[in-house]
């Protein structure tokens, strides 16, 4: 297993001996992390027939993903309040039987800069292909899950996004209520939004499934 770290700052290189046979000859194995360069600064020029497959392709998704639905003053940058709850707010209005989304901010990979937003653009912010699963929880189960994540991820440039309800940490652990204040009850049984990925245990929300 070879971890070479992420954004391409760095790359591994192998190198391996093979048989005529195909068997591959452990001792022959070498392998080597290095630092990639910058972009534009000693860049090899790319090779051709490469090249042609990544603009035929960046062509087609410009097709499919470049229609514009939305705009954005400001913009909305990546780990911000403001990106996450649009982010929840939009499932919960595509759910409209349920009470309250929960996601983690983990799941948003990029800005939306200011101007238009196009479908490539939500693509780079949300890119992963989740499935949503809509659970019933109680309010302290909510509650739970909440703390769960939270302490999971630390809550620097890490927290739980949600739409629907709000949480705050009081008297040494975490508590949640509705957007106007009103608390919720212990044994209220709450339809909450999640995705696949927290759902199975992902950013800290094993006990989902437990409560689910």
């Amino acid at each position: 297993v070879i971890a070479s770290g992420s954004r391409f700052t760095r790359y591994s290189a192998m190198e391996v001996t093979v048989e005529p046979d195909g068997a591959v000859l452990i001792e022959g194995l070498r392998t080597e992390i290095l630092p990639s360069t910058t972009a534009g600064q000693n860049d090899p020029p790319p090779e051709p027939s490469v090249a042609a497959i990544v603009t035929k392709w960046e062509a087609a998704v410009d097709e499919a993903l470049g229609d514009e639905i939305g705009f954005t003053v400001a913009g909305l940058p990546m780990g911000s309040w403001a990106l996450a709850n649009w982010t929840t707010d939009l499932t919960l209005a595509a759910f409209p039987g349920a009470d309250v989304v929960i996601s983690n901010s983990g799941g948003i990979r990029d800005d939306l800069a200011p101007g238009p937003i196009t479908i490539a653009d939500v693509v780079e912010a949300l890119p992963f292909d989740n499935n949503l699963y809509q659970l019933t929880l109680s309010g302290e189960g909510l509650r739970q899950a909440i703390g769960a994540g939270m302490w999971a991820c630390g809550g620097v440039s890490c927290f739980v996004t949600i739409s629907g309800a709000r949480y705050f940490f009081s008297d040494e652990s975490w508590q949640i209520a509705r957007p106007d204040g009103t608390p919720f009850g212990d044994d209220e049984a709450l339809r909450v939004v999640v995705t696949d990925y927290m759902w199975q245990g992902g950013a800290g929300f094993g006990i989902l499934a437990e409560l689910d």
